[in-house]
């Protein structure tokens, strides 16, 4: 299966590559003044909850921060997967900041909370949208999809298969397309 979208306009633009990576820099100095001083940050809270936002804080610097610049680089450069998954960790950190700064006491990281929420809201929202491929002639359900078996259909593009020229190739038996179940 390609991961890659081709075309330029498919890939994640840099601006929202560059506000993940800044909400993730803040995501990873928030986390380590959490973890260095969980007294002054987390004291005012139930045991429960200050055992949770520790340890929160020790998958967001560990995983979640990393991920969020990886991710967003691979994704700025076109692979789909990268970009799906840079969706799931925009959306994961939106809903773990959201928790920070509506749940936890206003303590000194309050502000750096709402920064990485509201990075990372309007980067999920600007930029989670599915990327198109530009270079196929329309947006079909069909077109642009590699056959489970590698066979090359018209409208289609891949890196290693040059198009073809015929244009009536039905898609592969196991795609469900109403443009050639219509006509049938």
């Amino acid at each position: 299966m390609n991961q890659f979208v081709q075309g330029g306009s498919g890939r994640l633009r840099g601006r929202w590559f560059w506000l993940s990576s800044a909400a993730a820099l803040l995501a990873a100095i928030g986390s380590v003044v959490g973890l260095s001083l969980p007294a002054n940050i987390f004291g005012q809270e139930t045991t429960v909850l200050a055992d949770a936002a520790t340890a929160q804080d020790l998958v967001n610097l560990l995983l979640v921060a990393p991920l969020l610049v990886v991710l967003g680089w691979r994704a700025h450069r076109g692979h789909i997967r990268a970009h799906l998954v840079w969706v799931g960790c925009l959306a994961f950190t939106v809903y773990n900041y959201a928790i920070y700064a509506f749940s936890i006491h206003f303590g000194p990281l309050f502000l750096v909370w709402v920064a990485v929420l509201g990075l990372s809201m309007f980067t999920l929202i600007g930029g989670g949208h599915r990327p198109h491929r530009s270079d196929t002639p329309s947006q079909h359900c069909c077109t642009g999809m590699a056959a489970p078996t590698g066979e090359h259909r018209p409208g289609t593009r891949t890196r290693s298969t040059p198009p073809r020229t015929t244009t009536d190739t039905a898609p592969h038996p196991r795609l469900k397309c109403p443009k050639f179940d219509a006509g049938s």
